[in-house]
């Protein structure tokens, strides 16, 4: 049951109100907002009062895998006809409408929504056996995902990488053998972000619409001689390859940026009410996709392409603090000399505004590094200070710079990490 608090800014002093979980807890559903619920939430908008869900109300919350921000888990049935992100499936696909109610509500499919005035972005799924699916691999678990849908003025922010996570994610966790989805041909952003993670073409149907298939493997990817590292974290993606020469890096991250960069890990002791009951908006800027870019002007040098990086998170007023909490996947590393510059490497990946990246003052003197790289996982629990100086991955104090993991030290670490797959 939720216990939301009020807390009520008043100069130097806070004032804290908890309120039954009862008074509201007919409100809280997945229709439209009743109007005694906005009148209170206008309210308290208007005398500067936040409220938050109490941490204990995580204590009902009990998905098969982490949460992933902005992304919410309905029943079909919960989703009204109306919403206008069905409007180019009905005239991609005739007969949607009957296909939606038969399929999808009847048998309750379970979906995943992102919500921005309206659904933005939109995954249907559904379970398989090898003995009943389209797939054409062998497989006994599959995951299919039968509609994938994202609304066409939403697509610059990375909406469609941001389900793909998902799926990704709760795949490896859950021990799929393998993801499918069928498309069409012209579908070719779709299709070019299924390509770029691993799905390959296996089969073209009747009416010409295209199956796309991914293994999910439960080891580490064994990369062979001349392979780009990069690559083959890239197309075997949530798993990654650890071989005898991986390099691994720690890179220490202030507490505003970490929270930026990776949502899903921000405020883990109080959830904003608004997000928790779907009222705060989807995401605003491409944060928390796979894909993404950290900018610092750490004179260390990183290794090559498919390197590990190691997110260390500062001494912070919220957990995780002083704690690595997150892996990446390093790209590349280019050097900016510029704003301009800037913002044309850093492009749909920078959790950055156009103004914050001009206040970076990239100059040929003064030049920024710009690290593109794949979130991995985050290290759940994070692994505080204490743990890491035990096992010597951080020797002393707390880094402030980049540093490099040794080889031995890689491998204790690896050993503390629950990655959802045999390394």
């Amino acid at each position: 049951m939720r216990s939301p608090s009020f807390k009520r800014r008043s100069g130097m002093s806070t004032q804290t109100y908890l309120i039954d979980t009862n008074v509201i807890i007919h409100l809280e559903d997945n229709k439209t907002v009743e109007p005694a619920f906005s009148a209170l939430t206008s309210l308290a908008a208007k005398h500067k009062v936040d409220i938050f869900v109490h941490e204990a109300a995580r204590d009902d919350d009990e998905p098969i895998e982490a949460p992933v921000r902005f992304i919410d888990e309905v029943a079909a049935h919960a989703i009204p006809l109306t919403d206008t992100i069905f409007d180019s499936l009905r005239e991609d696909y005739p007969g949607f409408d009957k296909w939606w109610t038969e399929k999808c509500v009847k048998q309750r499919r379970l979906c995943w929504i992102i919500e921005d005035d309206g659904i933005a972005g939109l995954l249907v799924r559904k379970d398989e056996t090898g003995s009943d699916t389209d797939a054409m691999e062998k497989a006994n678990k599959i995951l299919k995902i039968c509609t994938f849908k994202v609304r066409p003025e939403r697509r610059g922010l990375k909406l469609g990488e941001l389900l793909l996570k998902k799926v990704f994610w709760f795949a490896q966790k859950n021990k799929y053998d393998l993801v499918y989805v069928t498309t069409y041909e012209g579908q070719t952003s779709l299709i070019d972000l299924l390509e770029y993670f691993g799905f390959t073409h296996t089969a073209t149907k009747e009416d010409d619409e295209r199956i796309y298939e991914k293994r999910i493997g439960t080891r580490a990817p064994t990369p062979t001689d001349g392979d780009n590292r990069f690559d083959v974290h890239r197309l075997n993606y949530p798993r990654f390859a650890i071989v005898p020469d991986t390099a691994a890096f720690g890179i220490p991250i202030k507490e505003g940026y970490h929270d930026i960069l990776y949502p899903d890990l921000k405020q883990q002791n109080q959830l904003d009410l608004f997000g928790a009951l779907g009222l705060g908006g989807g995401p605003r800027r491409p944060g928390n996709t796979i894909r993404k870019v950290y900018l610092c002007r750490a004179p260390s040098n990183l290794g090559p392409p498919g390197s590990l990086l190691f997110f260390y998170k500062g001494k912070s007023s919220s957990s995780p603090s002083q704690a690595m909490s997150a892996i990446g996947i390093l790209e590349d590393v280019r050097y900016a000399r510029s704003t301009r510059e800037l913002l044309q490497m850093t492009g749909g990946r920078s959790v950055y505004s156009e103004q914050d990246l001009e206040g970076w003052r990239a100059s040929a003197e003064s030049p920024v590094k710009v690290i593109n790289y794949l979130l991995a996982a985050y290290i759940d629990p994070a692994i505080g200070l204490k743990q890491l100086q035990e096992s010597k991955i951080i020797t002393e104090h707390p880094p402030q710079s980049i540093f490099r993991i040794p080889r031995p030290r890689l491998d204790d670490l690896l050993s503390q990490i629950d990655l959802g797959f045999q390394a």
